[in-house]
């Protein structure tokens, strides 16, 4: 049986792939534009699964398909 494990970005990662400020992450999160992220069990850490950021993604991609 084979475990579908996925990886676990953490904050810095987030910050570093969209280019925004901690700020501006926590605004858009905030305002739900952006997945809130999950705690990282017996760590005192948040982060977001790979699959958790590919489906934000393939919704943002979508509705920019639809705008234009």
């Amino acid at each position: 049986m084979k475990e579908n494990i996925q990886k676990i970005y953490s904050t810095d990662e987030v910050l570093k792939v969209l280019g925004v400020s901690k700020a501006t992450l926590h605004r858009m999160v905030k305002n739900r534009l952006f997945p809130a992220p999950c705690k990282v069990s017996g760590k005192r850490k948040n982060g977001w699964l790979d699959g958790t950021l590919r489906e934000w993604q393939t919704r943002l991609v979508k509705g920019a398909e639809v705008a234009e």
